[in-house]
């Protein structure tokens, strides 16, 4: 009779302690949709470390399906303790933990290559998941076979193992409290985020909007040839272009018929800019083309809504403005401490420390995790490059100049200016003003975000191009390659492809740092011209029959961060997509279509040009995955692919000391350019269209 008492009392309390814990058998049944590169579909379960799992998974017929599985875990390491590929009926899979945390089934459908993507939309497979942890996961009647156990002894078998689970759960408690006990030291040192770039991430992905995708080298070389023939009327400029269309990738403007009637505009370089660069708005005025701007106001989706991919998470994030939308905004948990912490840290820049690239500066002054996540989206949209590489102060000298104006807090130096420092400004702006000849156009872009061309940024460089070829000072070479660029005594002799030895007494060089390297001789070497890196991009215009608004949100487009195990090799990389047809409706004639024009970037750091392909396949599979968009992509209309090898420079740490260098020995009497020649360009001050216009401006004034 005692053996049976206990037996009640030992079945009792099992069935107590079963329900004291939490379930340790999950099952779930779902539809997975195949994809040519589809994204893993993972379903998460709790379990301590050393925890037995048991995955049963029955995979549905389907055909041109393939499905695989992997078993991974939420920790540091990223642990994948099993892959299989092709399961098919019931699969039965058991692993051991490594480490406290979260288990992860994730399945992934591969659609067989020989389907079309619109009949995709009716497949799928249904899989069954049932995953037992624990003392779930063991077969206690095996073990009773095996061992040739009693009833009795099996009972208190399973008795020992959810035993074991109260234990370990209690561990688990018990360490959560020693972690919650120390919250108040955690979060002070989350909060110690950068609250500046709130700020910065705004107005940076802004300017996104003039810096996107630029190298206008060649814009620099024209723009500084029509202003040195105003400033020296009485001299020859003479102009050499090794293309014969002047004016770079900055002059891909492309007007393309559509199947059913009017046309699109299709740009391969910059579509915008902002109204900030008075040097472009002069040479608008100077040229005649202010009855040609179009402008997007402050007010439209385009100027107010910018967005954020992750990589490994579907859709895109809005940023958020200093708006009550902040509140609930996805993207606020990297951005809210910054706002308290920046004011709490004070100064920590080592007194060493003379430059440092901005993912460091980002992690110094705040968390590496929004370093990564807002700060290296922040450089793709400009530089196309590794946030790791580009020097702070080359790229973003706003930023060091206000740690040191606010003595450590970069928010009290971007916003905290006296009344006498606003004056100063004030004061100065009126005084650069004076300086420009705008006539209408800051009128004209008065109230816009952004402005353009009704026939695209084309019209800036042929008009600038065309009203060279009518100055009578000046002498344009087309289709002219630079040999060689030898320094004399009096002039410098110049070897070109197409035409005799030139012999100028001064020169612009606005070639890129190190194609000018090749051209010089090795008597006359100049410092630093082959330090920076550049980038090489690919823009893939596409125009889907969808109306805007429908195949992505209302805004400007969205810039992608980089992931958060570095570039992988296999992925298409995309750096960001510009949301066109919002910004630029009134450069198509869409004859009553509704039409969604949008511009993709890739390229950059996930050095592309290695390992990926640029099939328009993968990029609409990873366009889908990344809009989150559950249907298959409508198939383009109008698809246009532009290849730009080495066109963005890269300004590495130290970048401005290593420009100062040049600019001493191209200066120094002693040295054989003796102030005779000015190197510009997007390599020396700056990658931005203002940028070069302005260096171009500004060439030629101490001759």
């Amino acid at each position: 009779m005692a053996p049976s008492c206990l037996r009640s009392t030992l079945a009792a309390l099992f069935v107590f302690l079963s329900l004291a814990l939490l379930p340790s058998t999950h099952a779930i049944k779902f539809t997975l949709a195949p994809y040519r590169f589809p994204a893993s579909k993972c379903i998460w379960n709790p379990a301590h470390n050393n925890a037995l799992v048991i995955v049963t998974a029955n995979v549905g017929p389907g055909p041109n399906q393939r499905v695989d599985i992997e078993i991974i875990d939420s920790s540091g390491q990223k642990n994948v303790y099993l892959s299989k590929r092709n399961i098919n009926a019931e699969t039965r899979l058991a692993i051991t933990t490594h480490a406290e945390g979260e288990v992860g089934v994730c399945f992934k459908n591969f659609l067989d290559k020989s389907v079309p993507q619109d009949k995709a939309a009716k497949l799928h497979r249904v899989i069954d998941l049932d995953v037992d942890i624990g003392a779930e996961a063991v077969d206690y009647n095996a073990i009773a076979n095996q061992e040739s156990l009693s009833g009795l002894e099996t009972e208190m078998r399973k008795l020992e193992g959810l035993l074991k689970e109260i234990v370990d759960e209690m561990g688990y408690l018990k360490k959560r409290e020693e972690r919650f006990a120390s919250t108040n030291e955690s979060t002070q040192e989350r909060v110690q985020n950068f609250a500046w770039f709130t700020v910065v991430a705004l107005a940076g992905l802004g300017a996104w909007q003039i810096l996107h995708l630029r190298s206008f080298f060649k814009r620099n070389g024209l723009s500084s040839a029509f202003h040195l023939s105003r400033r020296f009327p009485s001299s020859i400029v003479t102009l050499i272009d090794k293309n014969k269309r002047l004016g770079g990738w900055a002059a891909h403007s492309e007007r393309v018929p559509l199947p059913s009637g009017g046309s699109v505009l299709l740009e391969g370089g910059p579509r915008t800019l902002r109204p900030n660069s008075y040097a472009v708005l002069e040479l608008i005025n100077l040229l005649g083309l202010s009855d040609a701007v179009i402008t997007t106001p402050k007010s439209s989706p385009a100027a107010k809504n910018r967005y954020l991919h992750v990589p490994g998470t579907p859709g895109i994030y809005k940023i958020p403005g200093l708006t009550p939308s902040f509140l609930w905004a996805e993207l606020r948990f990297f951005i809210t401490p910054g706002i308290v912490g920046d004011l709490v840290r004070g100064w920590n820049r080592p007194p060493d420390v003379q430059d440092e690239s901005f993912e460091e500066f980002m992690v110094r002054r705040g968390h590496a995790d929004t370093a990564r996540v807002l700060g290296s989206a922040l450089v793709h949209g400009i530089y196309a490059a590794d946030a790791r590489r580009l020097s702070v102060r080359a790229a973003f000298p706003m930023l060091w100049e206000a740690e040191e104006r606010g003595k450590g807090r970069v928010l009290w130096g971007l916003l905290g200016r006296s009344k006498t420092e606003k004056e100063e400004a004030r004061l100065k702006l009126e005084e650069t003003l004076a300086g420009y000849e705008l006539g209408d156009m800051r009128t004209r872009v008065d109230g816009a975000a952004v402005y353009s061309f009704r026939e695209g940024m084309s019209t800036l460089t042929s008009s600038l191009s065309a009203a060279l070829k009518t100055r009578p000072n000046v002498r344009v070479l087309e289709g002219a390659s630079v040999a060689s660029l030898t320094p004399r005594e009096d002039d410098f002799e110049i070897t070109t492809n197409a035409s005799n030895p030139l012999y100028p007494t001064h020169v612009v060089s606005a070639l890129p740092l190190p194609k000018l390297k090749t051209i010089l001789p090795s008597e006359h070497p100049l410092p630093h011209l082959t330090a920076n890196p550049t980038s090489s991009v690919t823009a893939i215009n596409l125009v889907f029959p969808v109306a805007p608004g429908k195949l992505f949100p209302r805004g400007f487009g969205y810039l992608v961060c980089r992931p958060e195990y570095d570039y992988p090799a296999d992925d298409a990389g995309i750096l960001g997509v510009t949301f066109d047809s919002e910004s630029l409706a009134a450069q198509d004639d869409a004859r009553g279509q509704q039409l969604s024009k949008v511009t993709v970037m890739l390229g950059g750091p996930h050095n592309r040009y290695q390992n990926v392909d640029t099939a328009l396949e993968v990029v609409l599979a990873h366009l889908r995955y990344q809009l989150n968009w559950r249907k298959p992509l409508p198939e383009p209309v109008v698809t246009r692919v532009w290849e730009h090898r080495e066109c963005i420079p890269t300004p590495t740490v130290g970048h401005l000391q290593r420009m100062e260098e040049l600019k001493v020995t191209l200066n120094s009497n002693g040295s054989p350019w003796a102030g005779r020649m000015e190197v510009v360009g997007a390599g020396v001050k700056g990658v931005s269209m203002a940028d070069c216009v302005e260096s171009g401006r500004l060439v030629g004034r101490e001759w």
